[in-house]
């Protein structure tokens, strides 16, 4: 696989990796201006697949189709109560696409329909709901050995967050090349149990956004 193409490049790369701060702004101002939000959507299509090696069809439909209409619950709540910047959702099939650098032909509207005008923009952030995980304070204490998703910059062997779940269920932002983001970017949320919940979640973390933005641009 080759690594995607580079989003936006800038002198400073190496300083602002060592400024938390000022990353984060700089994502959160790139995420403003002509940036958007791409949801990404599991299919389960490994389970399902397995449903029908054991024979299981009507099984796998039933599944199939609950996780069709959670998909299209997690979209209009997000749809709805997200608005601080242009959102669009993809399934978790077409990841591959995303990170080759493919701009057009697998990004879908709010009712989940495959819309050929949606274009990812220079600049985006992944949303997906999964769990958080624990950072590993040495990947960002060796600047010559991280890489930051943004940049695209290819690294097989940094790592930056350890297998240590931290929380099970949550909205979480990733970079580019599917990192997780990072503090003081308000990078998850947690989810809830019922829709009710779930969209009182999705509006804090919309708040968080628009707070963070404003935080770091007061004139």
């Amino acid at each position: 696989m080759q690594p995607p193409a580079v989003q936006k490049t800038i002198p400073q790369f190496a300083d602002m990796r060592k400024n938390a701060n000022s990353f984060a702004q700089y994502q959160i101002n790139n995420l403003k201006d002509g940036g958007a939000i791409l949801v990404r959507l599991s299919t389960r299509q490994k389970t399902i697949n397995a449903m029908l090696k054991q024979g299981l069809n009507e099984r796998a439909a039933a599944f199939a189709l609950e996780t069709e209409q959670k998909n299209l619950q997690i979209a209009a709540q997000i749809k709805n109560h997200i608005d601080f910047c242009p959102v669009y959702f993809f399934y978790s099939d077409d990841t591959e696409q995303l990170l080759l650098g493919k701009r057009t032909g697998f990004l879908r509207n709010a009712l989940l329909e495959l819309d050929t005008n949606l274009i990812v923009p220079d600049f985006y952030v992944v949303l997906e709901r999964g769990p958080v995980y624990a950072k590993d304070a040495s990947y960002f204490d060796k600047p010559d050995q991280a890489v930051t998703g943004e940049f695209n910059l290819p690294n097989t062997t940094a790592k930056p967050y350890t297998q240590h779940v931290l929380i099970r269920d949550a909205l979480v932002f990733k970079d580019a090349s599917l990192v997780q983001m990072a503090p003081p970017f308000p990078y998850y949320r947690t989810t809830g149990f019922t829709k009710k919940a779930l969209a009182q979640k999705i509006k804090k973390l919309n708040k968080a956004l628009h707070n963070f933005y404003h935080t770091n641009n007061k004139m």
